[in-house]
This record gives C-alpha cells, structure tokens and sequence, in this order.
C-alpha cells in the first residue's frame, strides 16, 4: 500500500490501481478464512481506501464510493472489536469525510 500511496502522489493513478487491485486479490482470501486478523483485516481496509483515492481521482465516483464503503465496514468492525490502534482512533471520521467528498456532500 505504500507504493500505491507514493504512485497516487505522483498522480500515476492507473498504476496505484493495478498494484491495489492485486493487493485486494491477495488479502481478501486471507481475511476470509481468518476474519479475526486484525492486520490483514487493516490492510485491506487501506487498500480499499486507497483504491477509493485513485479511482476518485480518475473520475470513476461509483467505484470511489463503493471501495471507501467497503473500507469504511472493515474499519467499523476493528473499531467496534476495539482492535484499532490510538494513531487510527479518527480513522472511521476521516473516511466518512472521503465518501462525503466522492459523493458530491464535501466541497473537493
């Protein structure tokens, strides 16, 4: 995800998206057959929210919102399990603010 953050930074969205979408490929199936994984479980969560980003950026609000909303449920969850950690308390509040913005609620 760090990568895709770094390539989302220099607006090189399409590439951000092919390494998220393997990431997502990849952790999903893990998160699956051990639900109770915190790590994987943020994980994923990053790589839906940064998805949400790119796919924002190159126009695709649909899909932007429909990852951020996948991000913001895994992250609920965490938060409602009290697995989230005290750097990440606001992390449920900044992504609602992201999906406020996709959707047109938020000044961009």
């Amino acid at each position: 995800t760090e990568r895709a953050r770094a390539l989302i930074g220099l607006r090189q969205f399409d590439r951000a998206l092919a390494g998220l979408q393997k990431t997502i490929e990849i952790l999903s199936p893990i998160v699956e057959s051990d639900p109770k994984s915190t790590t994987y479980r943020y994980d994923l969560s990053m790589s839906y929210r940064l998805s949400a980003q790119a796919l924002f950026e190159t126009g695709n609000r649909s899909r932007a919102l429909e990852s951020v909303g996948k991000a913001i449920e895994i992250v609920n969850r965490l938060r409602d399990e009290n697995a989230i950690r005290d750097a990440d308390k606001n992390l449920a509040a900044e992504l609602e603010n992201e999906r406020a913005r996709y959707s047109g609620e938020q000044a961009r």
